[in-house]
């Protein structure tokens, strides 16, 4: 096999992780924005009306979505949901998640990041 074939397969193979890893990331987001809206519709969490329940909505700090303990809800249903329908488990409130110098926890965006280079 010459080395150019060689070469190649690789970029075949990278190329198919790559989407493999961003179609997961895309199922994952899509998955944790129906469970928050889920969990704010079942926990009568009240909004403002202008606030669209999307991946860049605030999970914590002063214009978030959650109190403290409705956060730490979420987070475990959200390892739940995680375990159940990707298989993936993940400690999100270990202590290298919560050393980190930019929170995964500021939307879903931040959360689907920290998730998918963690797993």
């Amino acid at each position: 096999m010459g080395i150019g074939v060689v070469f190649i397969s690789e970029l075949v193979f990278f190329y198919r992780m790559k989407t493999y890893f961003y179609s997961m990331k895309e199922k994952i987001k899509d998955s944790l924005v129906k469970l928050l809206d889920q969990f704010v519709n079942e926990n009568e969490i009240e909004l403002n009306k202008d606030v669209v329940l999307d991946e860049n909505i605030r999970l914590i700090g002063t214009s978030s979505v959650f109190d403290s303990m409705e956060l730490v809800q979420f987070i475990v249903e959200v390892e739940n949901l995680l375990d159940e329908e990707f298989e993936i488990e993940i400690e999100l409130t270990s202590e290298k998640a919560m050393s980190r110098r930019n929170s995964p926890f500021i939307s879903i965006n931040t959360l689907v990041e920290y998730i998918v280079d963690e797993s």
